[in-house]
């Protein structure tokens, strides 16, 4: 009786593994899909895209419940058949010490899988408060009165540039969208894995090797794709990292120009009066952005 469910545990592992690697697949299948679906800007493509993305998030919550119901149940299993029912007395002990050792590696694994949706999760919430806070600089700048050194020279204050969104920061962002986030369509886990054997090994075709050994379901040439698509995710993000901060440093520049020209047309008798209204209605944005942050610090509070 043991022995058969012992090769019944067997043949469960075999077609399980025989189904992840199938999702897996399709996974894969659903992401070029996608990436073909957003080149159309048809409108039912796009819906249908919304529905994709919805439904991978839904099978991936559900997924994660069956896990944690599995590892519930089976540890359950083991409290009434050893506790309860055998006391001290284990009839099979192998069997038994299998049992436990699969459990501590079901839980471990999904320790390993959350600790890594974690980083994934703060890569791109650094990313986004990045993007907020240009965005929020950009707002700021809007909201700033005319320049007083336009209305000196009696012509209207130009737009500049240089004040739009960068073009390399907007290249990135476009890439990793296109790239249906910073994995390529990848798992969390598959990807972190071709980094760590990216370090180890001396070449793409020993890492394409190496990890289709791990991972058949990912051919060498998946491999080598992968590989290409992270050299131009790399360039890209450090033009956007140096785009970033550029953009900072001329913002700063050019407050500081404007900042002197400013006290230079002060100095004239005819634009004291608008140099007070300036003032004034500095004082009022500045009151508003403290009530914002009074306002934010409230919501918190609350939460």
């Amino acid at each position: 009786m043991n022995k058969y469910a012992g090769s019944m545990h067997t043949l469960y592992n075999t077609e399980l593994n025989k189904l992840e690697n199938t999702q897996k697949q399709l996974e894969r299948y659903q992401h070029n899909l996608l990436g073909q679906l957003k080149k159309n800007e048809n409108e039912e493509f796009q819906d249908l895209i919304q529905l994709f993305q919805g439904s991978r998030v839904a099978c991936n919550e559900a997924a994660s419940k069956l896990e944690l119901q599995e590892i519930l149940d089976k540890l359950k299993y083991v409290k009434k058949a050893v506790v309860l029912e055998c006391g001290s007395n284990i009839p099979d002990l192998k069997l038994f010490e299998q049992d436990l050792t699969h459990i501590i590696s079901t839980v471990q694994d999904m320790k390993v899988k959350s600790k890594l949706k974690v980083q994934e999760l703060t890569s791109e919430e650094n990313l986004l408060i990045e993007d907020i806070k240009l965005y929020e600089e950009r707002v700021s700048h809007w909201s700033e009165p005319v320049k007083l050194d336009s209305i000196k020279n009696g012509v209207h204050a130009k737009i500049d540039s240089s004040n739009t969104v960068p073009d390399d920061v907007k290249k990135f962002m476009d890439f990793v969208k296109c790239s249906n986030g910073h994995e390529n369509g990848w798992s969390v886990s598959d990807n972190q894995l071709f980094l760590k054997l990216r370090k180890k090994c001396k070449d793409v075709d020993e890492v394409a090797v190496s990890l289709n050994k791990i991972l058949p379901d990912i051919t060498i040439e998946d491999v080598k794709i992968h590989e290409d698509w992270y050299l131009k995710y790399l360039e890209l993000k450090e033009k956007h990292n140096i785009a970033i901060e550029n953009w900072k440093k001329s913002k700063h520049e050019r407050n500081s120009t404007d900042s002197k020209r400013v006290n230079e047309c002060v100095k004239s008798e005819g634009l004291k009066k608008i140099w007070l209204i300036y003032k004034c209605l500095k004082k009022k944005i500045l009151k508003k952005r403290k009530l914002r942050k009074k306002l934010r610090n409230g919501r918190k509070n609350v939460k």
